[in-house]
């Protein structure tokens, strides 16, 4: 026959179950309020996720779900972003 866990134990891997949970919900929030979304108009609408701070092109929302860039597609969006969101003066 099987021992019953005891109390102690349950405690402890809920708490681990817990804090794992938390810590990806937080860095999600915090991706959130440091990344904005941007619709690039010159790309069919393609939209990218921008950090706010910095004003770097980070990756590119395909079906809500965020997917990394080769370094020659980040420079491209990027070049794409700053003519969009600072454009030349006359």
């Amino acid at each position: 026959m099987m021992k019953k866990p005891s109390p102690k134990k349950i405690v402890i891997i809920l708490s681990l179950i817990l804090a794992v949970a938390a810590s990806s919900y937080a860095a999600n929030i915090i991706d959130k309020v440091l990344c904005k979304q941007v619709v690039l108009r010159n790309n069919n609408g393609v939209t990218v996720s921008v950090n706010r701070l910095t004003g770097r092109v980070e990756s590119v929302l395909s079906n809500g779900q965020s997917v990394p860039l080769s370094k020659e597609l980040k420079r491209q969006f990027q070049a794409v972003y700053d003519a969009q969101e600072n454009p030349p003066r006359r």
